[in-house]
């Protein structure tokens, strides 16, 4: 029987080290396929197979041997998303769960601005603030669905 994750697209992010007073966090991101990493810009994420994509932090051990400015400090909390190009009602709030993956719901032929907020800790088991990315942006369908409501890229 398939992993639950090997059903839909899924991507690593792999938040990077910066300064701790910092509120933004910059992020890789690698579609993960077939065991592969495959490099992706925040805003080529798309999704192949349904109607969801899944994004998700991989164990710190795994994302250093392939980032090594990985901040072990912070783990994915949620993701925040706004439809940008229709007027349909979707989850706009996706938490983390236990494995650090948030579920992001598409709609058909449509693009989603994602905020992703993460937890930055002080200590292994000690929270310090939540912290969130400017980007990425994720899309249904073909490379050509328009970015925004005027059908720029």
């Amino acid at each position: 029987m398939p992993h639950r994750f090997e059903l839909i697209t899924n991507y690593f992010v792999v938040p990077l080290k910066g300064q701790p007073s910092e509120r933004t966090v910059r992020c890789q991101y690698f579609r993960h396929h077939e065991g592969d990493w495959i490099a992706v810009a925040p805003d080529a994420l798309r999704s192949y197979h349904h109607d969801v994509a899944c994004l998700r932090q991989p164990p710190f051990e795994e994302a250093v041997k392939r980032v090594p400015d990985a901040d072990p400090c912070l783990r994915l909390f949620a993701g925040v998303a706004k439809t940008r190009d229709a007027d349909h009602a979707m989850p706009n709030l996706m938490p983390a769960d236990a494995d650090g993956a948030i579920i992001v719901a598409l709609y058909p032929q449509s693009a989603r601005s994602l905020i992703l907020i993460f937890q930055r800790f002080t200590s292994a088991s000690t929270f310090g603030e939540l912290v969130a990315t400017t980007d990425p942006e994720i899309r249904n369908g073909p490379d050509d669905i328009p970015t925004d409501a005027t059908g720029a890229h």
